[in-house]
């Protein structure tokens, strides 16, 4: 979606949610734009932050969850990955109290390189064979700053399922990552089936335990990342 486009929709977007937009990318003059991320975020995760991070193929928004800080990226990687991951690298290190949550479209395969556990010999399950050079990219950044990619790793996704099917084949680029603390917060995900787009909707819960003496209540972080780049938390 072009940004005259979203000016005109955003007035019919719902006002309990905040919104963040960045503009899709024509790649000649003619025609219509391609990607764009649109993110959608419950005010009253908000709370009173307003701070947003905007880099190319990327929007970072803070939330609060208990007392906890976290920056939430929605990734669309058109080109030039590792400049991209560099960006946010950047700004998670002068966030060193903020956690993380990372996902979307990283247009990176990264075979079943990546497991989180030693007993696997440092693999994971994947479906999708083949580790590209984004994908290298992905797993050395991945791994120097100590987070995890959910996919083919947690339960839930035992085999690795494919995040992109279309008729000239399948692959596995669409990824949720995590700090390392946060993997015991992890409850379900999931790469579902879907056929509004050719990138499959990949669904995370992220569950915060209540301390003691609190009344018991269900307090929960629920991202989704689908090929519209559209995120509900």
């Amino acid at each position: 979606m072009e940004e005259k486009k979203w000016n005109k929709w955003r007035s019919r977007l719902s006002r309990g949610y905040r919104w963040e937009y960045q503009p899709g990318q024509k790649e000649k003059r003619k025609g219509r734009a391609n990607g764009g991320i649109l993110v959608e975020m419950r005010r009253e995760l908000i709370k009173g932050s307003q701070e947003v991070y905007h880099v190319k193929g990327a929007i970072g928004t803070k939330i609060t969850m208990e007392n906890d800080k976290w920056i939430v990226w929605t990734i669309y990687n058109r080109e030039k990955l590792a400049e991209l991951l560099k960006q946010i690298e950047i700004i998670q290190e002068e966030e060193r109290n903020t956690k993380m949550l990372l996902g979307g479209d990283f247009n990176a395969r990264t075979g079943e390189k990546g497991g989180i556990y030693e007993g696997k010999d440092k693999k994971k399950s994947s479906k999708d064979k083949i580790c590209d050079r984004e994908g290298k990219d992905l797993l050395e950044v991945v791994e120097n700053n100590g987070w995890h990619n959910l996919n083919g790793n947690v339960e839930g996704d035992e085999k690795g399922e494919y995040t992109f099917i279309r008729s000239t084949g399948q692959s596995v680029i669409d990824y949720t990552i995590v700090d390392t603390e946060e993997l015991d917060k992890v409850r379900e995900f999931i790469v579902k089936e879907g056929v509004e787009s050719d990138h499959m909707p990949v669904y995370c819960k992220l569950e915060y335990k209540i301390p003691r003496g609190r009344r018991r209540s269900t307090n929960k972080m629920v991202g989704k990342m689908e090929r519209r780049k559209h995120k509900e938390i």
